[in-house]
C-alpha cells in the first residue's frame, strides 16, 4: 500500500489529488493559524470538490441518505461553467473567436481529466461529509473574508450557511454585526449555492 504524505506549509487548494475531505481540513487548519485568504482558497475549493463528486453516487446518496439534487452538480456543467469563467471573451475577430474556442477546449479537456477519475480515496469520515450537507465551510468562510476586510463576501456566505441552519446564534450574532458595518446593503443577502431556477418562498 503505497502513502501520500502532503506537506500542508507547501499545499495550494488547486493540488488535483486533494479531495474535499483534505482541502476543508487544511482550510480549518489555516483557519485557526489566521491564514484568511488561505482558509477561503481551500473551504471554496473544498466546495467545489464536493459538488462534483457526489454528484456521480446521487442516486445511492438520495437512496440512503434522502440528499436533495440542488446539493450536487453534473460534473460537464461544473467543467463548463468553470472553463467559461476563466476564459476571457473573445473580441469580434476571427482569430480571438478561434483563439477563445481552443483555449476553453483544452480547458475542458484538463477539467475533465482531473476530475473524471475513477482513483479517488474512499469518504474517511461520514461526519465530515454531513457538514458539507449542512453548509459548514460556509460558517468558517464568513468570519475568513470579514478578516480579509471583505464585508460582502462574508455577509454571503455567512447568508448561505444560515439558509441551511437557521438558528445557528453564533452566525446570526455574526450577521447582524455586518448589517451594522458601512457599506452593508440587503443585496447582499444571496444564497451562494442557490441554482439560478430556484425560487424560496
Amino acid at each position: 500500500m503505497a502513502f501520500v504524505f502532503i506537506d500542508r506549509a507547501r499545499t495550494s487548494p488547486d493540488e488535483p489529488q486533494l479531495t474535499f475531505e483534505d482541502l476543508y481540513l487544511y482550510g480549518k487548519y489555516d483557519y485557526t493559524d489566521g491564514n484568511w485568504p488561505s482558509c477561503v482558497a481551500f473551504m471554496r475549493r473544498a466546495m467545489e470538490d464536493f459538488h462534483y463528486e457526489f454528484f456521480k453516487n446521487l442516486c445511492i446518496l438520495k437512496r440512503f441518505y434522502g440528499l436533495s439534487l440542488r446539493y450536487f452538480e453534473d460534473e460537464l456543467v461544473w467543467c463548463r461553467q468553470k472553463c467559461t469563467q476563466q476564459i476571457e471573451p473573445p473580441d469580434e475577430s476571427i482569430f480571438s473567436q478561434k483563439h477563445a474556442h481552443s483555449e476553453r477546449a483544452i480547458c475542458l479537456l484538463r477539467c475533465k481529466r482531473d476530475k473524471f477519475t475513477e482513483n479517488r480515496p474512499p469518504l474517511k469520515k461520514m461526519n465530515t461529509f454531513f457538514d458539507f450537507v449542512e453548509r459548514k465551510p460556509y460558517q468558517y468562510m464568513h468570519i475568513c473574508y470579514w478578516r480579509m476586510g471583505e464585508l460582502e463576501m462574508a455577509v454571503k456566505s455567512a447568508y448561505t450557511f444560515l439558509v441551511k441552519n437557521p438558528d445557528h446564534k453564533d452566525t446570526l450574532d455574526g450577521m447582524a454585526f455586518y448589517m451594522e458595518q458601512p457599506g452593508y446593503d440587503d443585496s447582499m443577502l444571496i444564497d451562494l449555492l442557490r441554482r439560478p431556477y430556484e425560487v424560496y418562498n
